[in-house]
């Protein structure tokens, strides 16, 4: 009997482990179903699902199992992606808009699209897109607007210079003296002239930050010419504090390239104080008054220019004839700054004369009640409420002209066809009581060139 307890049998089969002829399996199990799987592990599940080998490897977009090749942004098998600088697969780029392949465009290069920009180029320091910026006034100080400018005065000169018409220039430092001392502030201009032609034109530099001139303004003119040397300099000088214009004292030669002073030792030009004035006269009779000062105040020397065209002058309590031999003579022979003259002419002609500017507010009036011939002594006309703001209420009743007349009126003012007063006229004042008073000047003393237009005597 073999060990299957067959008699005579041929007992387990080779490469059987039991009698019924089972063998065993991978994990020594008779009879068992464990298999070695194809990655060589018994009772293994064998390549995992979507590997495509035993170490989990999978095929790449190449169908290379455990290969690297990937699909890049673009869909293609292992492409490059987007290129540098691009936006997109297919090459295109940002607009200055962030428009990928847009046509947008952003010119002034500020980050903003061009039709989103409210300015397409920089904004000036006004707020102005593409704006010229701040204009100068004529006192120096910028403005956004030019109606921003406070008024120019009255007499602020109109001085005007194109330096696209000279080839050549050259420079002068320098400061304004008037009575020795400095008066050159903003709002002042200085006028540079080569045979009454402007060929430069300064406004105050400053103030001035370093050396011993610091906190002080200068010139920094440029002198234009297109002759190299041979022409002589003059130079006027508009002072703002006074609104007037100035001669000066000092001349120049020009030179080409020239470069004269800087603001640590500028030069230093003087007003001339003298003025000139040209009053016409008419054929008739005339109220004049003298607002300028002479050494020699002699009707002659005054009256000069007239010569024998004049007649016969009188004051309120003297009187000259012309004398064609010999001049004025008679109970009156000078002229002073605080009374009114009646000038008669045998024709019209111009009284021209030269002196300094009375100092308006040092010339004091003294006058009597009744009836008083007075001048008027400063360089610019004034509403008479202005002019006699110095005048005391109710002190004066009438005043007339040799054009119109005015009444006081108490708690108003003068009123009447007299409005302003002017330079060289003459007036009639009715006062009620004594009175003691300078003018109001209203702009100032000082003059440079006055002339007066002709006032017609047919009224």
């Amino acid at each position: 009997v073999d060990e299957c307890g067959v008699c005579d049998g041929s007992g387990i089969a080779d490469g059987a482990c039991d009698c019924d002829g089972n063998t065993l399996d991978c994990a020594g199990e008779c009879g068992g179903d464990a298999i070695v799987d194809e990655c060589g592990v018994c009772d293994g599940s064998g390549i995992a699902d979507g590997a495509c080998d035993c170490d989990g490897n999978t095929l790449d977009c190449a169908g290379e199992c455990g290969g690297d090749a990937i699909v890049d942004e673009c869909g293609v098998c292992d492409g490059s992606g987007i290129a540098d600088g691009a936006c997109d697969c297919d090459g295109n780029v940002l607009d200055p808009c962030g428009v990928c392949g847009g046509i947008g465009e952003d010119l002034d290069e500020d980050g903003i699209c061009d039709f989103l920009d409210d300015c397409i180029g920089e904004y000036d320091e006004c707020g102005v897109c593409n704006g010229e910026g701040e204009s100068l006034c004529w006192n120096g100080v910028y403005e956004c607007d030019l109606t921003d400018c406070i008024e120019a005065p009255s007499n602020y000169p109109d001085w005007d210079l194109n330096i696209f018409d000279f080839e050549f220039n050259g420079s002068i430092t320098s400061k304004v003296l008037l009575d020795g001392e400095d008066v050159v502030s903003p709002g002042d201009l200085l006028g540079a002239f080569i045979n009454d032609d402007l060929r430069g034109l300064a406004m105050p530099l400053g103030p001035i930050p370093f050396g011993p001139n610091e906190g002080t303004y200068a010139f920094a003119s440029l002198i234009y010419s297109n002759e190299i040397f041979e022409e002589n300099i003059t130079f006027k000088f508009y002072d703002h504090e006074t609104n007037e214009v100035y001669d000066l004292s000092e001349t120049y030669d020009f030179n080409v390239d020239m470069t004269i002073g800087n603001v640590v030792t500028p030069e230093y030009l003087n007003v001339v104080l003298d003025i000139q004035v040209s009053v016409p006269v008419n054929q008739g009779w005339n109220w004049v008054s003298m607002n300028i000062y002479h050494d020699d105040m002699s009707l002659n020397n005054m009256l000069h220019s007239i010569g024998e065209n004049g007649q016969y002058v009188k004051g309120q309590y003297g009187y000259s004839d012309y004398y064609s031999d010999f001049g004025w003579f008679g109970t009156m022979d000078t002229m002073n700054n605080v009374t009114m003259f009646k000038l008669k002419m045998h024709i019209a002609d111009m009284i021209e004369s030269t002196g300094v500017p009375v100092d308006v507010y040092e010339t004091m009036f003294n006058l009597p009640a009744g009836w008083n011939w007075i001048s008027y002594t400063p360089q610019h006309s004034n509403h008479i409420n202005s002019a006699f703001m110095g005048l005391e209420d109710g002190v004066a009743n009438y005043m007339k002209g040799q054009y119109g007349f005015a009444d006081y009126y108490p708690d108003f003012g003068w009123y009447g066809t007299l409005e302003y007063l002017q330079p060289f006229a003459g007036y009639q004042l009715h006062l009620n009581t004594p009175a003691e008073f300078c003018y109001n000047d209203v702009t100032g003393g000082l003059a440079s060139v006055h002339e007066y237009e002709d006032r017609e005597s047919s009224i």
